[in-house]
Formats: structure tokens, sequence, C-alpha cells
């Protein structure tokens, strides 16, 4: 497995981690998916040491779980309820309500341009065309926030595809259970378990 974090990847200031996707059962297994999928997974297989509650949003363009701590620290978990291209709607709503600085955002979302099996942190990067970033920036008014960039590509490609060609297409046993067993576990042990132990409580 490739993982790569840049310099700014300490994730100290991060609070809130959204993953991203489109709505509805027909997108849910699909590749474009794979940030949501990949919080969803998180908020089941966290430490027995942390607890996880999911709260009732007041808004409609999101729902969110509080995951705190053993020494009380909390981050919450954002999941949008639009599409993709409308993500930002989502995500600036949420830090609104939460009263929190676009900085104090973590991204989960799919890379088309990164091979599968491949993770990498990043931070005040531009979207690279991706939709759901390129929203977020719009709404939020910035870029410097965190991603965590996830790759969906197929690692051997004899013709390099277009994303579009593959993005929503579900995805197969053999990729999901690099997901489940490569790329979901490490985020919890080397993003997660660290950003928490790091919080300070206020």
């Amino acid at each position: 497995m490739k993982k790569q974090m840049n310099k700014k990847s300490e994730l100290s200031s991060v609070r809130v981690v959204a993953g991203l996707g489109n709505p509805g059962d027909e997108y849910t297994h699909t590749y474009h998916n794979v940030g949501m999928l990949a919080l969803e997974y998180i908020s089941k297989h966290l430490p027995d040491s942390w607890s996880c509650s999911q709260l009732r949003s007041p808004y409609k363009s999101f729902s969110y779980y509080t995951v705190t701590g053993p020494d009380k620290q909390t981050v919450v978990f954002v999941f949008p309820h639009t599409y993709m291209n409308e993500s930002g709607l989502a995500v600036s709503r949420a830090l609104q309500y939460f009263k929190l600085p676009l900085s104090s955002l973590l991204v989960l979302h799919d890379d088309s341009d990164m091979t599968i099996g491949s993770c990498k942190i990043t931070f005040d990067q531009r979207s690279a065309g991706h939709r759901g970033i390129e929203s977020i920036m719009q709404q939020c008014g910035g870029k410097n926030f965190y991603r965590g960039k996830i790759g969906i590509r197929p690692a051997q490609e004899v013709v390099r595809k277009k994303a579009d060609e593959f993005v929503l297409k579900n995805i197969s046993k053999k990729d999901f259970t690099v997901f489940e067993k490569e790329i979901f576990p490490y985020i919890i042990s080397d993003i997660f378990t660290p950003l928490l132990k790091r919080l300070v409580v206020k």
C-alpha cells in the first residue's frame, strides 16, 4: 500500500471529518463514494475506548456523529446528503453549525489519479478537477483544509481510462477487499488514533 503525508499533515487542528459521496442506493458502493464508505467503516471500527454517537442534525443537508476519545477529546464525523458536486453546501453549513474554521476540516474522498491501494493526506491544495472538492472550496471560500485522498484508479491499465468511465461503477469485490483490509484500517491506525491523542481537552 502506498501512503504519503505531506509537511503540513500533522492534523492537529482537525475537528470535523467529512466523507464525500452521492446519496441513493444506486451510488452506495461506487468508487466515487469511497470517502463516505471509509468514514462509515471508521465509525464502526473505532477502538473500544472511544464512543461514537449519532445525533440529530438540524439540517437536511447532512447527518453527523460525535466521536469521543477516552480523555473526552471530540471530533465530528459529517455525512453530506447532497450530491457530490454540491458537497460544499453541506460542509459549509456543518462548519457554520459547529462554529469551526475551514482549517479544522478533513475531507475523505476518492482520487481518480491515484491507484487503488494508495492513500495520501494533503493540505491547502487545488481541487485537481474533483467536483466535490471544487464545491467545498467555492462554498467555504478557500482551500486551506486537509484532504484524505483514496486512490480508485485501476492499478494495471493498458490504456488509461477517463475518470467518468469508472468512478460511478460499483466497486469490485477484489478492490473492496483492498479498501476494507488495507486502506480503511490504515486511516484508523495512522490518522485517527494519533489525531484524537493529540487533541487537547478545552
